[in-house]
């Protein structure tokens, strides 16, 4: 369903990095669970092939390899010549330690090399400066600001929810398409929203339930990722203007996949097949927003 939004389809026809982002983002969720899935051990190519999904994810943009935590989730009782190993602690706990332990050694070592090296939770210049309007320059908005400014940071807050929340939501079916900005009907829009969350029902014949520590683990992971795209929107949003600058629905469509899962449970389960009449309609609804967007460009 997530394939056939008007807005995957109208990417794949472009050259926009966000094709191979979104691409990669389907299938390492898709072969995860085909793993989190599997009975028997995983093999040495297997969990290559899944860290070269990852190796291939960082390049597109950086902040999608908060998808690779997912494979904290994988059994490391099934990966080979570790599965013969006798922990008496979890190997998680072990990488967070080593993690900790390496942290002070990074932090000596960037003081060794630049010694003006420090770490500040506040900005030189108050808010009020920044904001004046006989200064000409207008400065990007940073976290260390919100987090001097808790009152301006929840005003920023509110004012792009209220001001560009529909946006958003509209924005992760395709609400506007291509850069001569076609708007295209909100039925169709909602058409395809509805899909998708009938997507994300339980179905009687599941034959994999995802664990209750899975589904927490897939949400978390869509909610780390939105906040480094809201952390990554705040670097180019100046001071004076309103409302988040570039956020978009289509940033979180990587991850999207792994909020559905997180989301299927077994309060909502529907008794029948759909995959065929939910690709009808998916199908038959593609095909007018094509009309639309054409009729769109024969009226300018």
């Amino acid at each position: 369903a997530l394939g056939m939004l008007p807005i995957t389809l109208h990417l794949a026809n472009s050259f926009s990095r966000d094709v191979f982002v979104i691409s990669l983002g389907f299938l390492f969720t898709a072969y995860l669970l085909y793993l989190l899935k599997q009975q028997e051990n995983y093999r040495w190519w297997q969990l290559l092939l899944l860290a070269g999904l990852c190796a291939l994810i960082a390049p597109g943009k950086f902040i999608y390899v908060i998808l690779c935590l997912g494979v904290l989730l994988l059994d490391w009782r099934k990966v080979p010549l570790i599965n013969r190993i006798k922990w008496k602690i979890h190997p998680v706990v072990l990488l967070v330690v080593a993690a900790a332990v390496m942290v002070p050694f990074m932090v000596k070592y960037m003081l060794t090399i630049n010694p003006d090296f420090r770490w500040t939770l506040f900005t030189v210049a108050p808010l009020e400066d920044l904001l004046n309007p006989d200064i000409t320059i207008d400065f990007t908005i940073s976290l260390q600001l919100l987090l001097q400014n808790p009152g301006y940071a929840l005003k920023l807050l509110l004012n792009t929810i209220f001001s560009n929340g529909a946006y958003y939501i509209k924005s992760i079916a395709g609400g506007v398409l291509s850069y001569n900005s076609i708007a295209i009907s909100d039925a169709f829009i909602f058409i395809t929203l509805i899909v998708v969350v009938i997507c994300a029902f339980g179905c009687s014949n599941d034959s994999y339930q995802l664990k209750k520590t899975e589904r927490i683990a897939f949400g978390g992971i869509f909610f780390m990722l939105l906040g480094a795209v809201i952390l990554l929107c705040i670097s180019w949003t100046f001071v004076r203007m309103e409302t988040l600058y570039g956020l978009q629905g289509k940033y979180l469509l990587p991850a999207m996949p792994m909020l559905l899962i997180a989301l299927k449970g077994k309060g909502i389960t529907v008794n029948r097949d759909l995959f065929r009449p939910l690709c009808f309609v998916m199908a038959a609804t593609d095909i007018m927003v094509a009309l639309n967007a054409f009729v769109v460009i024969l009226q300018r």
